[in-house]
């Protein structure tokens, strides 16, 4: 007998860490430069501060139709926000309900 999560959801089978989808979008003079799509803050930072950019758009998606998200024109707000978007609380009540 297996288990198997619902991509749709967070639900923790383990006591492994949630991974959620993080997409960042990197624009540059009002023109999209970079766009990707991460499980991993550390990689989606990581990103960020390798590329120029002037604004940042930010989407942490936990579920189907449920999600974060905003611009941001530093790396010190946007890093803030990935940390509010995935903080431990937020993510236990969302696996809650």
């Amino acid at each position: 007998m297996s288990k198997s999560a619902d991509k749709s959801s967070i639900k923790r089978i383990t006591n492994r860490k949630i991974r959620l989808p993080i997409c960042i979008k990197l624009f540059k003079n009002k023109k999209l430069m970079h766009r990707s799509n991460f499980t991993k803050k550390s990689s989606a930072i990581r990103y960020v501060l390798v590329h120029s950019w002037d604004n940042a758009y930010l989407k942490v998606i936990y579920g189907k139709e449920f999600y974060n998200n905003g611009i941001y024109k530093n790396i010190k707000d946007l890093r803030e926000a990935l940390l509010a978007f995935t903080e431990k609380s937020l993510l236990d009540f969302i696996e809650g309900s």
